[in-house]
């Protein structure tokens, strides 16, 4: 009796998601897991900053989970956050030009505006900035810059994806404006909304100025928010420094093209995976 041989076929290949289905994936999972932690550390357990502390970390967790289960690793993501070798302009371009900004825009409001004086001081907004850096600001940008900005900027170019992350970002803060202990309440969101459009587009000369590298949005959002503390109250304030933030967009998008937005040449598939040259 003779038998046949069984042909084994091969499984199927499993394809990897694109990078706009990361992208998408990334921004549904961090708006759940955020919004829900933040609600129930801000309105249920009520332990106000702290709990936006909390909620500020979720992207970069998300970010660093995505990563390892799609590269078995999260090494791809986190040679790009611990990578701190960078020249130093590029430093003091992170911290420069949001205190630069902001304290402009205070003089500006007080001096002609007729604003009272924020009650922080310069040093007080630079002695806050390592605290801003860990847990205020800073450790949201391995989500929003490290994970969210390449693998839409696979698509789309560098302007357009700059507007496409800052108009996430609004969104996923609108949610403290209805949370009156939250000290969003009393800021103008259409002046909110407009400083960080400007202001996306500085991350992404940064990001993409420097092959990808995530250590100078976390330095550049933490400096926001530390400078943040010497803008007076309403909304002049604001709206004038997110004038003066789409000034320096403008500036950077005269010098280096909506394309690349860049200082030196951007290589796409680098800023997704590895670190680039700076």
């Amino acid at each position: 009796m003779t038998t046949r041989n069984a042909t084994t076929r091969p499984a199927p290949t499993r394809r990897a998601p694109t990078p706009h289905r990361q992208a998408v994936t990334f921004v549904l999972v961090t708006f759940a897991a955020s919004w829900t932690i933040g609600y129930l550390a801000v309105a249920v357990l009520q332990i106000g900053d702290l709990g936006l502390g909390i909620g500020a970390l979720v992207p970069g967790i998300v970010a660093l989970v995505l990563t390892r289960r799609q590269h078995g690793t999260v090494r791809p993501l986190w040679n790009r956050i611990t990578e701190w070798r960078i020249t130093p302009r590029w430093y003091l371009a992170a911290v420069g030009i949001p205190f630069g900004i902001l304290t402009t825009a205070a003089l500006i409001t007080t001096n002609l505006g007729g604003a009272e004086p924020s009650q922080f001081g310069l040093l007080d907004a630079i002695t806050w900035l390592p605290l801003m850096l860990v847990l205020f600001g800073g450790p949201e940008e391995p989500g929003w810059r490290g994970y969210l900005q390449p693998r839409l900027q696979h698509r789309y170019n560098a302007l357009t994806t700059s507007l496409l992350v800052g108009a996430v970002w609004v969104l996923w803060h609108t949610p403290l404006w209805l949370m009156p202990d939250s000290g969003f309440a009393s800021i103008s969101l259409p002046a909110y909304a407009t400083l960080a459009l400007g202001s996306s587009v500085i991350y992404t000369w940064l990001y993409n100025s420097t092959g990808g590298n995530v250590l100078l949005p976390m330095l550049f959002h933490a400096a926001i928010n530390a400078a943040l503390m010497v803008l007076p109250d309403g909304a002049l304030a604001m709206w004038t420094a997110a004038a003066l933030a789409w000034t320096v967009a403008a500036g950077l998008l005269a010098l280096h093209g909506p394309t690349d937005l860049a200082s030196t040449g951007r290589t796409r598939s680098a800023t997704i995976d590895a670190p680039g040259p700076h």
